[in-house]
């Protein structure tokens, strides 16, 4: 074991240092990305609503004055069902 301020211990610090640095970069770096709508990254003038959950969704379209039938939602949930179940 290194002594308490030898050199050995000196670069240590400044390793562990340098690793929390390039964390919290990545972090924001993360961050920032998610922040990036992919519907202006890829040029396309929708919204990403394919990556939004369902919960979303409804509240977007509540927000927005967007009615559906709900028998809709069912239909589409009760093919994803089906789906599912011709891959087990």
């Amino acid at each position: 074991m290194a002594e308490k301020n030898s050199q050995g211990q000196a670069d240590k610090k400044a390793a562990e240092d340098r690793t929390a640095e390039v964390g919290n970069e990545a972090s924001s770096a993360a961050a920032k990305v998610l922040q990036v709508d992919p519907a202006d990254a890829a040029g396309n003038p929708y919204p990403a609503y394919d990556f939004m959950t369902l919960e979303e969704l409804r509240d977007l379209a509540k927000e927005r004055g967007v009615e559906i039938n709900r028998d809709v939602e069912k239909a589409h949930l009760i093919t994803e069902l089906r789906a599912k179940d011709t891959q087990a």
